[in-house]
């Protein structure tokens, strides 16, 4: 299942590198990284939804993600006083288009019947992982960026 796929690490890495295939990785490094925003301290809010929005919800930047007009909005509105949720909505979107888009595609790839046969025979994995941009890499280094 696509929460099943989410949940698991291999399986993340492998869904994004089949998004950079098709040009869409912006849409899971930003449902990540509004997953991570909730864990947030509130004294790094602000930092943080800064940043999440600059990389993704500011039109002209490369990877803007697309979401309804009025959650932007909304995120715009709140982005000087914000919660743990500002991004839930955007969220929310961008996981069913990821689940009912992305994932059916991602499903009839020749890349996961590639991956899912190196696993059953005990193969290394056909693709080069790396590690999800732009996660918190422990608790106070908010995204490996030095404080």
């Amino acid at each position: 299942s696509f929460d099943r796929l989410l949940s698991d690490p291999l399986g993340l890495q492998c869904f994004l590198h089949f998004l950079e295939t098709q040009h869409g990785e912006e849409n899971i490094m930003f449902w990540k990284d509004a997953e991570e925003f909730k864990k947030v301290p509130a004294s790094q809010l602000q930092q943080v939804a800064t940043r999440i929005y600059e990389e993704y919800l500011n039109p002209s930047s490369p990877r803007c993600i697309n979401i309804d007009d009025s959650v932007l909005k909304s995120v715009q509105a709140n982005i000087n006083n914000p919660t743990a949720l500002l991004f839930a909505e955007a969220q929310k979107e961008i996981y069913q288009l990821m689940k009912l888009d992305c994932f059916p595609r991602f499903q009839k790839s020749q890349l996961i019947k590639d991956c899912l046969c190196a696993e059953m025979e005990g193969r290394s994995l056909p693709v080069q992982l790396s590690p999800l941009k732009h996660l918190p890499v422990k608790p106070g280094n908010v995204w490996g960026k030095k404080k």
